[in-house]
């Protein structure tokens, strides 16, 4: 049985973030931050805040290169 690391689950987060539209994603990301408990940072919620913070930014940064297909390499 393979147990998944951090790095290897960020791929599900980016596809679940995406998969649930959440409307103006990145100002409510924000917002969650900005708000929350600093004491929390390193408790499960943090790491759930953390976690969507991490691939709203990377969905922010992608662009059509990253959807094209590498046929013929």
């Amino acid at each position: 049985m393979h147990i998944f690391s951090t790095d290897e689950f960020m791929d599900v987060w980016v596809y679940v973030v995406l998969k649930a539209a959440i409307p103006n994603l990145a100002s409510s990301v924000a917002l969650l931050k900005r708000y929350s408990n600093p004491g929390l940072a390193f408790s499960e919620a943090g790491y759930y805040l953390a976690s969507v913070e991490f691939a709203t930014q990377y969905i922010l940064r992608m662009n059509e290169q990253d959807f094209t297909s590498n046929e013929g390499k």
